[in-house]
């Protein structure tokens, strides 16, 4: 739950978000890192997710939050750019 996600987060300098799959995930640890005013990263390899986080971009600027989003280990961010391609 968020309140867990932000007591977790709240004294870390840095969230590096491993837990997938992200598939169908909602982006409640960069919320709660946004929360807390704490940098994030992930290693998403999914569309509709790395998506969902950009619509934050505006949130975690405003917070002063650093946040990249599919630094993935699959390889995350040059699947996310083919799939945007395939759909253009």
């Amino acid at each position: 739950d968020f309140p867990s996600l932000v007591a977790a987060i709240q004294r870390s300098d840095l969230v590096i978000h491993t837990a997938g799959p992200f598939q169908r995930a909602q982006p409640a640890v960069l919320k709660a890192a946004i929360a807390c005013g704490t940098a994030y990263m992930d290693v998403c390899d999914d569309t509709a997710y790395a998506e969902a986080c950009r619509a934050l971009a505006p949130e975690a600027a405003a917070q002063g939050v650093s946040a990249v989003t599919c630094c993935g280990i699959y390889p995350g961010l040059s699947n996310v750019m083919a799939s945007n391609l395939v759909r253009k």
